[in-house]
C-alpha cells in the first residue's frame, strides 16, 4: 500500500499531509510516515478535541511524545490546529469502501465531522482525500449516508483507485 501511494503523483509537490496512526486491523501507516518525513512533508495527525461531540483536529506531529487516548490511538500533544484547507492530502483509515469513493471507518464519526466543511470550500482549497484499505474490504453495494464525503482515491494492497476519474482534480 505504502509503496503504491509513494510512487503515485499524489505525494509529489505536496507540503502538508494528514495521516493516522493505525490501530487494530487498520492498514499501517508507519512506512508512509517515514517516506513523508524523508520527502520533507509536514505531517499532521488527528487529535480528539471533544469526546462527547466526536470532534477532532489535525495537529502538527513531531514524532515525539505521542500519548494514547481513550480509544487506544496514539495522538500528538496539544498544539496548533491545522485547518483542513491548508492540508494537501488527508489519508483516512478505511475499513470498507466502494469504487465511487464511499468509505466506512470505525464508526465514531470523527472524520465525518472534520470533513463536513469540504463541500463549502473552493475546489482549489480542498485537500485530496485518500483512503487506505485492504483490497478484500471492497464492498460494491456500500451506500452513502447524507453526511458522507466521497474519497478522491483509495490505495489498497493491490492498486490505487481513482474514485471519480471523469472529474478534474
Amino acid at each position: 500500500m505504502t509503496l503504491i501511494l509513494a510512487a503515485s503523483p499524489l505525494l509529489r509537490g505536496r507540503r502538508r499531509i494528514a495521516l493516522y496512526i493505525a490501530i487494530g486491523a487498520e492498514p499501517d501507516t508507519q512506512a508512509l510516515l517515514t517516506i513523508a518525513r524523508r520527502r520533507g512533508l509536514k505531517i499532521c495527525l488527528p487529535r480528539i478535541r471533544n469526546y462527547p461531540r466526536h470532534t477532532m483536529d489535525f495537529v502538527a506531529d513531531s514524532g515525539m511524545r505521542r500519548r494514547v487516548n481513550r480509544h487506544g490511538i496514539p495522538e500528538p500533544p496539544p498544539g496548533v490546529r491545522i485547518p483542513i484547507e491548508s492540508l494537501d492530502v488527508i489519508v483516512l483509515p478505511t475499513l470498507a469502501f466502494n469504487r465511487s469513493g464511499m468509505r466506512l471507518g470505525t464508526g465514531g464519526g470523527y472524520y465525518d465531522r472534520i470533513l463536513e466543511r469540504l463541500p463549502h470550500l473552493p475546489v482549489h482549497r480542498r485537500p485530496r482525500l485518500v483512503g487506505m484499505a485492504y483490497a478484500c474490504s471492497e464492498m460494491p453495494a456500500l451506500v452513502a449516508a447524507p453526511h458522507d464525503i466521497r474519497l478522491d482515491q483509495i490505495v489498497t494492497d493491490a492498486e490505487l483507485i481513482d474514485c471519480h476519474p471523469l472529474e478534474s482534480p
